[in-house]
């Protein structure tokens, strides 16, 4: 079990050498097995992007295959009845990985994290904003997961619990960025959740006299952090995007705390990097005459 005070997939985990954990997230599989000197890793996804169910397990029944320290990293073979791939939906298991592991450490530290990119979000419906007004919405983004065997270091695996397809975000082909993407439906009120995917709030404010076509969002997802409220539930920080008068590019800022109420939130991972003003004009300054 984890460190939280709920039940959770993240947070500190002892497996014992010669054992083997196993996490279940979503549409996201792994196994991760301590052997004498090393870690080894095997990794499988499922096809449904919606998938709603979470589980660990320590020690994992059936076990994970034992590889020793001169021996070579099991192969998908060895894992034959030990991994749900005749499951309807799931896809292959990604080859066994190894890591070498820190001397005396039984410990596993599971972290959620956000994409390593901003993710260009799309509402299934676009609408304008008249000028004046403000909208609250909510959407729901992929998730990255983290495993270390020592608190403050270097991931060994950084992965996404379901990777959402690429996109250029930018006036043409030769300005802009690689970014994800991802369809939404951009809730006006706070959604349900599943365990591979987080809630960021945020607002769009037109402060123009012209209305604002609200058609694509792209937003600053290494700059945010994972919040946890008293249920388990994940958030980020709210995201604010302001139209101010006549012609200047929208600002965009993030705001400590989120709009899901009066809840203790608690920070279960900072942002991948800090945001900066001018970074922020520069990522944001491309939104209007494009769409959001």
């Amino acid at each position: 079990m984890g460190s939280s005070a709920f039940p959770s997939w993240w947070g500190s985990f002892q497996i014992p050498e010669g054992s083997c954990g196993r996490w279940e997230i979503g549409p996201f599989f792994m196994w991760i097995q301590r052997n004498a000197e090393d870690w080894t890793v095997m990794r499988q996804r499922h096809k449904d992007p919606f998938r709603d169910h979470w589980d660990v397990e320590i020690p994992a029944d059936p076990p994970c295959p034992v590889s020793g320290k001169d021996e070579a990293p099991a192969s998908p073979a060895d894992w034959a009845g030990k991994v749900p791939h005749d499951e309807v939906g799931a896809s292959p298991p990604d080859p066994p990985q190894r890591y070498a592991a820190l001397e005396g450490s039984g410990t596993v530290h599971i972290t959620p994290a956000h994409a390593d990119r901003p993710v260009v979000i799309t509402p299934e419906q676009s609408f304008f904003l008249p000028p004046k007004r403000t909208v609250h919405l909510f959407v729901s983004l992929p998730l990255w997961l983290q495993f270390r065997d020592e608190p403050d270091g270097v991931p060994m695996i950084d992965d996404a619990l379901f990777r959402p397809s690429d996109t250029w975000h930018g006036p043409n082909t030769q300005v802009g960025q690689v970014c994800y993407a991802s369809r939404t439906r951009a809730a006006f009120a706070p959604i349900g959740r599943l365990p591979h995917r987080i809630v960021t709030p945020f607002e769009v404010r037109n402060r123009s006299e012209k209305d604002v076509k609200v058609e694509r969002i792209k937003l600053p997802t290494p700059h945010l952090s994972v919040l946890v409220d008293e249920q388990g539930g994940l958030w980020t920080e709210a995201v604010i995007f302001e139209q101010p008068p006549g012609v200047d590019p929208p600002d965009v800022r993030i705001e400590p705390g989120t709009t899901n109420g009066s809840q203790k939130l608690e920070v279960l991972s900072g942002p991948r990097t800090r945001m900066e003003k001018k970074f922020v004009w520069h990522a944001f300054g491309d939104f209007f005459g494009n769409g959001w």
